[in-house]
């Protein structure tokens, strides 16, 4: 489910240049949009309901995926 409405679910679509987002089904009349690659689980910092994927250089990493935190989680 969308972490900003609630209602719409979060589906991959493809920029118009080339590049995958993920961003809720129910726009325009709910605007929550990812560049990364959304993962199930909480923030154990602020709580927020997901978290994101990113490739960095020591391999691929959770974040927060809240603009407000966006704090690394650790790996379990």
């Amino acid at each position: 489910a969308c972490p900003q409405c609630g209602q719409g679910h979060l589906v991959q679509r493809r920029s118009r240049f080339g590049k995958n987002f993920h961003s809720c089904d129910r726009y325009p009349d709910c605007q929550f949009v990812i560049n990364f690659r959304p993962v199930a689980g909480e923030c154990p910092e602020c709580h927020y309901p997901l978290l994101i994927e990113k490739k960095t250089a020591q391999g691929v990493k959770r974040f927060c995926a809240s603009k407000q935190c966006g704090k690394p989680i650790p790996a379990e």
